[in-house]
């Protein structure tokens, strides 16, 4: 019933293993460096994601190739990018969907059937 007593003549090794007194300071010490270089990954790995996190996909091919990847080459207007597709995951961005969910934002519809905008 009572599982943290032990049987009668039950003998705990205490000599040998994490129990042993004098492996508790070793064993310490490990894990505080352990923990410590890994407080050190984790906030360096914080800073990388931030730092390329803050650029956007279209700021990071400026700084990579020196061009802007939506400006034409001939006349130099700025193009739309109208869909991104890859050849496993399909579509991948679409222009249409990303009005309609911006659409989505700002029109509001009412009991009488009228459209409001939700901009003022």
């Amino acid at each position: 019933m009572i599982q943290h007593i032990m049987p009668r003549q039950f003998r705990m090794i205490r000599h040998s293993g994490l129990y042993a007194r004098n492996k508790v300071s070793k064993v310490r010490k490990i894990l505080t460096s352990l923990f410590e270089n890994l407080k050190e990954l984790t906030r360096e790995f914080e800073q990388m994601t931030k730092r390329v996190a803050s650029l956007k996909w279209r700021e990071r091919i400026k700084k990579s190739f020196g061009k802007d990847p939506l400006v034409c080459l001939q006349c130099g207007d700025e193009m739309i990018l109208y869909k991104i597709w890859h050849p496993r995951h399909g579509v991948i961005y679409s222009y249409l969907d990303h009005l309609l969910l911006v659409m989505d934002k700002y029109i509001i519809m009412t009991d009488t059937g009228f459209a409001q905008t939700g901009l003022k």
